[in-house]
């Protein structure tokens, strides 16, 4: 028997899929934290002691969260690697014409940049430029919140291009799992919509 085209083949395991769905998860929730970190230093003129504790606080979340979005990457990476063909099959028809709405797939065209249908190949390529720069980001981080516990400059953020590789991992993580369960569709629509406003 023949599958038809953009079908998926070769589904994860449960365990794996419940990673998929956790990694998406996380990875969003990241980048959306840093980004509210960012924006509310950018636009607060004079911080008091306790929104520099605030700020500090959130910070160091964000430093752990590096951590743990080296793991969920790892955890991707394995995924991508190990079920190619499911998630080519189940990517490309989740970003179809037929199931996507045209301003999402317009982002996921610009964002994502899967032009033949290989996602899980896209997949590996954002999972290795992320865990390349994950140690320096954590370093960053660090060294950004540090000058809040003195009285120093205010000053927040992960990269542009790590928060954005981020973001689209745990975009197609999301759209993996969205015939699985309807709360990753909305995973899914969150990360088009951050996509297509941070990135």
């Amino acid at each position: 028997m023949t599958m038809p085209p953009g079908e998926p083949t070769g589904r994860p395991p449960v365990h794996v899929l419940l990673d998929v769905g956790q990694a998406a998860t996380d990875l969003q929730h990241l980048v959306m934290m840093d980004r509210m970190w960012t924006e509310v230093a950018d636009q607060s003129a004079d911080v008091d002691d306790r929104g520099r504790e605030t700020l500090l606080a959130v910070g160091n979340r964000i430093y752990d969260g590096l951590a743990v979005a080296e793991r969920h990457v790892l955890a991707l990476q394995a995924v991508f690697a190990d079920h190619g063909a499911w998630v080519d099959g189940q990517l490309a028809r989740q970003f179809s014409a037929d199931v996507l709405a045209p301003e999402h797939r317009a982002t996921v065209e610009r964002a994502i940049a899967v032009t033949d249908g290989r996602y899980a190949d896209r997949g590996l390529a954002l999972c290795a430029s992320v865990l390349e720069r994950l140690p320096g980001e954590r370093e960053d981080v660090r060294a950004k919140t540090s000058p809040l516990r003195g009285g120093g400059p205010v000053a927040t953020d992960i990269s542009d291009e790590t928060a954005c590789a981020v973001l689209a991992l745990g975009t197609m993580g999301s759209t993996l799992l969205c015939p699985e369960t309807g709360v990753s569709c909305v995973g899914a629509v969150a990360g088009f919509v951050l996509l297509a406003t941070l990135c």
